[in-house]
């Protein structure tokens, strides 16, 4: 079966290698699956962040729909020019953990309601009612209070996007140094309970 294939949902374990060394095993769902490319939300992953296009990393994947079905992977050493729908576009250098909760955030001086839809290592990204875009460069802190966890985030927005009338998604890059040393738990808690919903689902 090729990855091509898989429905949108449908809950992926990959394990990638190198050069015959200890396999990283990463878990997932397709998000958005077509004839050019498919996108895959990547929520847990053992060990160091990898880039799953490289020619470097062996893949080995298996999809969880009704029972496991061994999938055909194609990276960039083996797709050419005739088989790129079937590469996996993920190449940003930390995985994003959905979110989706409403937060406390403070922009231009201005305190309002935030949707935090995800969260990495690198950055984060919110949705914020609006009609105007808020420049590139503009600071922007949250205040989150999830689990058991209350912290701070401070980034800048590097990029924006309409998504709804009257709603606008900013991608903002993490000021690390401005920003709470309990981000890197809080990911590995959540990365730990979406692993665990995924393998409820599987398990079904």
């Amino acid at each position: 079966m090729r990855l091509s294939e898989l429905a949108e949902g449908t809950p992926i374990r990959l394990e990638a290698s190198r050069d015959g060394g200890k396999k990283t095993e990463i878990w997932g769902k397709i998000r958005r699956n077509s004839e050019k490319r498919c996108q895959i939300d990547i929520y847990y992953y053992e060990g160091l962040n990898i880039d799953l296009n490289s020619p470097d990393y062996d893949i080995e994947a298996v999809a969880f729909d009704h029972g496991e079905k061994k999938i055909e992977w194609i990276n960039r050493a083996e797709a050419g020019n005739e088989k790129k729908e079937d590469r996996l576009q993920e190449k940003r250098e930390s995985f994003r953990i959905y979110i989706g909760i409403p937060v406390d955030c403070q922009i231009e001086g201005e305190d309002s309601f935030v949707l935090l839809v995800d969260v990495s290592e690198k950055g984060f990204r919110i949705v914020r009612r609006e009609s105007t875009a808020l420049k590139e460069g503009t600071f922007a802190e949250l205040h989150v209070e999830d689990e058991e966890f209350d912290f701070v985030l401070q980034g800048i927005i590097v990029w924006s996007k309409q998504i709804d009338d009257g709603k606008i998604m900013y991608g903002c890059k993490l000021l690390k140094e401005k920003s709470s040393e309990e981000l890197l738990p809080y990911i590995k808690v959540k990365q730990k309970k979406l692993l665990e919903e995924l393998t409820r689902e599987i398990g079904q």
